[in-house]
């Protein structure tokens, strides 16, 4: 992979890192204000319950989606972005443009 691809990949993860940060932050506040709320009734506190649970989800999604981020940059600067962590083998440039993971086709293949 050249030098430059490299760099593109780098700071669209970076922009991705950034925009993840924004997007736990909002999150978290919206898991503050479910808390927060003060509700009456069994039904509004039965929506409340759910809308908690989606929005843990959403930040738990969030959370494993910036620790690949973050892995991916970490792989960047240790120089070894661009192959696979299980078989060695090189991870296709396209591949690396659309998902940030460690592994190529062939092993994506067989762990699934």
């Amino acid at each position: 992979m050249n030098d430059q691809l490299l760099q593109k990949l780098k700071t669209r993860l970076e922009d991705m890192e950034r925009d993840i940060w924004f997007d736990l932050q909002e999150t978290d506040g919206e898991v503050a204000t479910i808390d927060s709320d003060c509700l009456e009734d069994y039904a509004s506190r039965a929506e409340a319950r759910q809308s908690k649970r989606v929005a843990l989800e959403l930040k738990a999604r969030q959370q494993r989606k910036l620790r690949q981020v973050q892995d991916a940059l970490d792989r960047i600067s240790a120089g070894h972005y661009a192959r696979c962590s299980r078989c060695r083998n090189e991870i296709a440039p396209e591949r690396l443009k659309i998902q940030p993971e460690p592994f190529c086709v062939l092993t994506a293949r067989k762990s699934s």
